[in-house]
């Protein structure tokens, strides 16, 4: 019983962490309170439908590389950065210790609220895979808006399989 009140507190507090980060960064990236949980939420209900664990949105440095990639998005969209590294080097840049990962990238109209991102990528055979990929187990999202810009509205999600970092603790008890 104790943990169904647990959950919501603590999505809340990295809700909260998030929303403070994303204010301090750069000009045009938007608080995501409502649009974050309605993403997590519409993803979780798609995996739910066919009996896949729920992703956990409380990693809060995966929605910074999500932030991150979402703003590189409006210069390149496409899978590769700016700089012309791959993606997945972003969770390098955040120290995001993970077995595997994947992005779902969106922008424009069509992207509009968090129900048409969600709908349009469950249409996509690429993205759904990522959605229900039963390997992952952790979500960040990113989302920005860029008037000037080609596509004005970006979406990042970043699906990962995150490891816990080992304590000092763990490692003097392993066996036992």
């Amino acid at each position: 019983m104790l943990k169904r009140y647990l959950r919501p507190l603590s999505f809340a507090l990295v809700l909260s962490l998030l929303i403070w980060q994303l204010t301090t960064e750069a000009q045009g990236v938007i608080e995501l309170d409502d649009r974050l949980y309605e993403i997590v939420r519409l993803v979780n209900i798609e995996r739910e439908k066919r009996d896949i664990q729920p992703l956990s949105a409380e990693n809060i440095d995966l929605h910074a590389a999500a932030s991150l990639r979402a703003k590189e998005a409006v210069e390149s969209f496409s899978h590769v950065r700016p700089d012309k590294s791959d993606w997945i080097t972003v969770l390098e840049e955040f120290d995001i210790n993970r077995s595997g990962a994947a992005e779902n990238l969106g922008g424009g109209k069509a992207f509009s609220n968090p129900a048409r991102v969600v709908k349009r990528w469950m249409r996509s055979t690429e993205h759904k895979a990522n959605i229900l990929n039963i390997k992952y187990n952790y979500i960040g999202v990113g989302y920005i808006e860029d008037s000037s810009s080609k596509f004005q509205i970006y979406w990042c999600l970043i699906f990962a399989n995150v490891i816990p970092e080992k304590t000092t603790y763990d490692l003097m008890h392993c066996g036992e």
